[in-house]
């Protein structure tokens, strides 16, 4: 078995017997690098490279944009709120419910 990263190989080792819930690698590794490597396959922390793709600029209306769009939804949600009170209560007006 062998760690590969970036095409190079990092750790070779050898499995001696199939791993089932326990299992033994043999290799050439001190007790810390096994503590490093181990932390760095189960943390996913692998080195990788980072190539732009797109830039972009974002002026100062984009903000003003969404406070517009934000103060308009929630005065149409008010709204919306205030008629389905005004037909749900007005409709159990009608029938009393105490005497």
């Amino acid at each position: 078995m062998a760690v590969v990263m970036n095409d190079q190989v990092r750790e070779v080792a050898r499995i001696d017997s199939a791993i089932r819930d326990r299992g033994e690698i043999v290799g050439s590794f001190t007790q810390d690098e096994v503590t490093a490597l181990s932390k760095l396959l189960s943390t996913g922390a692998l080195p990788a490279s980072l190539s732009q793709l797109e830039k972009r600029f974002v002026g100062a209306s984009l903000g003003a944009d969404s406070i517009h769009q934000g103060v308009t939804a929630a005065i149409v949600g008010v709204l919306v709120v205030m008629a389905f009170m005004l037909i749900y209560y007005k409709g159990s007006e009608s029938t009393p419910t105490w005497r």
